[in-house]
C-alpha cells in the first residue's frame, strides 16, 4: 500500500509542478501586478479628465467634442429616468444648456484592462427648451478602451434625496 501512495504522490507532483510553472509564466494582468494600484491610479486620472472634458463640452454645447468622447453605441439615463443614445443627445444639445456644474468624490471600479466605471457626485444647473432645473445626483460613467482610446459608453444618474 505505501508503494502505491508514493507512486500516486509522485505522479501528482509531476502534474502539479509544471502547472504551477505555467501559472507563474503567464503574462501579467493588471489585477495581479504589484503595481496594479499605480496603473489603476493612472487610468482613473485619464478617465476623470475625460469626464471633465465631457461636462465642459455639454456646457459649451460642443457636439464635436461629445461625439469624440463617446462611443457610437453610447447610452445615457438621466435622473428623470429619460434615456437617450448618442445621436439623441447630439440632437437635443441645441436646446440643452448646462449653466453651472460641480463634479467630485470620484471613485473608479476597474472591470478589466479595457473597461472601468467612474462614480461621482454631480450637482448642476441646466435648462431644456427654456425650462430650468437644478440636479443633485450620484452618477456613473462607464468607459471602454477601443483602439487604445478611452471612450464613454454609458452614463447614468440617480437623484440624491433631499
Amino acid at each position: 500500500m505505501p508503494r502505491i501512495v508514493l507512486v500516486q504522490s509522485l505522479a501528482f507532483l509531476a502534474c502539479v509542478f509544471p502547472a504551477l510553472a505555467e501559472v507563474n509564466d503567464r503574462p501579467k494582468q493588471p489585477g495581479d501586478r504589484k503595481d496594479a494600484k499605480s496603473d489603476n491610479d493612472k487610468v482613473q486620472g485619464v478617465i476623470q479628465a475625460l469626464e471633465k472634458q465631457g461636462w465642459e463640452a455639454l456646457k459649451k454645447q460642443d457636439a464635436a467634442a461629445l461625439k469624440r468622447l463617446t462611443t457610437e453605441d453610447f447610452m445615457a439615463i438621466f435622473a428623470d429616468a429619460s434615456r437617450v443614445d448618442r445621436d439623441g443627445l447630439l440632437k437635443m444639445l441645441p436646446d440643452f444648456r448646462v449653466t453651472a456644474y460641480s463634479i467630485a468624490a470620484f471613485q473608479m471600479i476597474r472591470l478589466n484592462a479595457d473597461a472601468a466605471i467612474l462614480t461621482f457626485r454631480a450637482t448642476y444647473e441646466s435648462s431644456y427648451k427654456g425650462e430650468s432645473k437644478k440636479d443633485d445626483v450620484q452618477a456613473s460613467s462607464t468607459y471602454v478602451r477601443r483602439s487604445g482610446k478611452w471612450l464613454n459608453i454609458f452614463y447614468q444618474e440617480s437623484p440624491v434625496k433631499k
